[in-house]
């Protein structure tokens, strides 16, 4: 790929056999250059998306972070069991050290050839220029100016009498809630970051390096490229000991009361959220995406029935029987001149 040897490899470690770490580790150093695995790994863990973790998943856990290896997995489960006492789970994916520019994409194509649906990876080795995904809310939402734009240009005067108008009604409120999540969620500025703010000395060193690979360019003196040398491993070592420094400030400054050390922690484990399977009436699975719609659908439908006497004629005719049942006659009251007068001065 790009001139460059890449290696590919199916895996399917047997599940009554045990992975220990040496085995994995020496199967991966056995690569010379670059490598893409994938296959059943029949290993679990909430890193690349299973629901629940085994001993073989802790292993590879253990070893990708070890390691720095990159994992690629769909979004979706792999494994559909036959029995019903089951969930499914997501088993199949890749590992490989491929650089970060090498764009990747990764496919569940859901249709069942056996218990497990194959996935297909897509490797783009030049950079592609993706477009731009319109999301409802591009940018932070701000949810005061949400509610306010809900609560003044919501219509409740409508009626409500036929399918027709409820449809109506149904997308009027829906465009309504789409325009006011999108003006209340700005998009954030495309402008760049300022760079960073390095202290004095270290950017009188980077200078200097500069200046040093400039001389040494046009030189080519060993005196020069040793002079080079010299700055480089300096500002190396400066550099590493600067974020160190920095890093460990960053970590002395996370509080458990503004709930930042958790919110770091997430960043850090980048765990997935996992998704309960969708089940059928007849606790079959939903694996496509039709099947899926199709029982949210009927969900929908079963728990939001019009109310059972709305075409009860006979309940129709019992209300138009009382309004239209005319008053009693009654004596119209006839105040007294003694009784007004006692009102009037209280």
């Amino acid at each position: 790929m790009n001139h460059i040897p890449v290696t590919i490899a199916s895996v399917y470690p047997q599940p009554i056999k045990k992975l220990t770490y040496q085995e994995f580790s020496t199967l991966i150093e056995s690569f010379t250059n670059t490598y893409i695995m994938g296959g059943d790994f029949n290993a679990k863990h909430p890193l690349w998306g299973s629901i629940t973790t085994n001993n073989r998943g802790r292993t590879l856990h253990k070893i990708i972070i070890d390691k720095k290896i990159k994992w690629i997995s769909p979004l979706s489960p792999t494994y559909w069991p036959t029995d019903p006492n089951k969930n499914p789970d997501l088993l199949d994916f890749f590992i490989t050290n491929l650089p970060n520019h090498i764009q990747t994409h990764i496919q569940n194509s859901n249709i069942l050839s056996s218990d497990h649906s194959p996935i297909l990876l897509t490797i783009n080795s030049k950079l592609i220029s993706l477009k731009k995904i319109t999301t409802l809310t591009p940018g932070p939402t701000n949810w005061n100016e949400f509610q306010h734009t809900l609560k003044t240009k919501i219509n409740l005067s409508i009626s409500l009498k036929s399918s027709i108008e409820i449809d109506n009604a149904i997308d009027s409120f829906t465009t309504l809630i789409q325009k006011a999540a999108l003006d209340s969620s700005p998009e954030p500025s495309t402008t760049k970051p300022d760079k960073i703010n390095l202290p004095h000395h270290i950017q009188q060193l980077l200078s200097e390096k500069i200046q040093a690979r400039n001389r040494w360019q046009r030189t080519r003196m060993p005196s020069d490229k040793k002079t080079l040398n010299h700055l480089s491993n300096s500002l190396k070592n400066i550099l590493k000991k600067y974020n160190s420094d920095k890093y460990q400030s960053y970590i002395e400054s996370l509080s458990n009361n503004k709930n930042s050390i958790w919110k770091s922690t997430k960043k850090i484990l980048s765990h997935r959220q996992i998704m309960p399977p969708l089940r059928n009436s007849d606790n079959s699975l939903a694996i496509t995406n039709n099947d899926k719609a199709n029982l949210i659908s009927t969900y929908l439908e079963d728990n939001f029935k019009p109310h059972n006497d709305i075409n009860d004629n006979e309940h129709y005719l019992t209300i138009e029987n009382i309004v239209n049942q005319p008053l009693s006659a009654f004596s119209p009251f006839q105040p007294k001149h003694n009784s007004i007068r006692d009102n009037l001065y209280y």
